[in-house]
């Protein structure tokens, strides 16, 4: 039982190792996801409300929508409550993924206009 427990506080270390190294890469998503420490559930279901939220955003925006406060609350809503809005915002931006989504919420949020 000793060895595995030495196991188990080598890992958690070794894992801090690496979100220190994360933390100056350019993967923040992947970096937000291990700091808030969210499981692989979690994950997949926060990138599927992503990817699902960017193809809204491409139809209403072929639609001729203007405005996309409800994609931002819907967004919102679906987070996981360790991780913040802005947070995701950033972490995608920076990251590189959901680029268009993104920048959209970041608008809305600069804005304003929100209460997030």
């Amino acid at each position: 039982m000793d060895d595995l427990q030495r196991r188990i506080e080598t890992l958690e270390y070794h894992q801090q190792l690496l979100i220190r190294m994360l933390k100056f890469s350019n993967d923040q998503l992947y970096y937000l996801i291990i700091l808030k420490n969210l499981s692989r559930q979690e994950t997949e279901a926060l990138l599927d409300v992503c990817e699902s939220m960017s193809e809204k955003l491409q139809k209403q925006k072929a639609e001729g929508y203007v405005t996309f406060y409800p994609l931002l609350n819907e967004l919102q809503a679906h987070l996981p409550n360790s991780i913040s809005i802005n947070e995701l915002v950033q972490a995608c931006l920076k990251q590189g993924v959901y680029v268009a989504l993104m920048q959209n919420m970041k608008e809305l949020l600069e804005e304003g206009d929100c209460f997030f």
